[in-house]
């Protein structure tokens, strides 16, 4: 997978900037288990657009 930084960075951005309040507070939540589970939701939303990009062939 090759994406030019500057689109990932945008990328990112984007799926970063479309967190629900939901995630945010799992994200910064005391409970471990909480947090974990939105960060892998992340993690699974950064991969997608991630994978999306690399089959546009951008």
């Amino acid at each position: 997978m090759r994406i030019h930084p500057v689109l990932l960075r945008a990328l990112l951005t984007a799926v970063v900037a479309e967190i629900s309040d939901e995630q945010r507070a799992a994200l910064a939540s005391g409970t471990t288990t909480a947090r974990i589970a939105a960060e892998d939701r992340l993690v699974d939303d950064l991969m997608a657009v991630m994978a999306m990009a690399d089959r546009s062939g951008v």
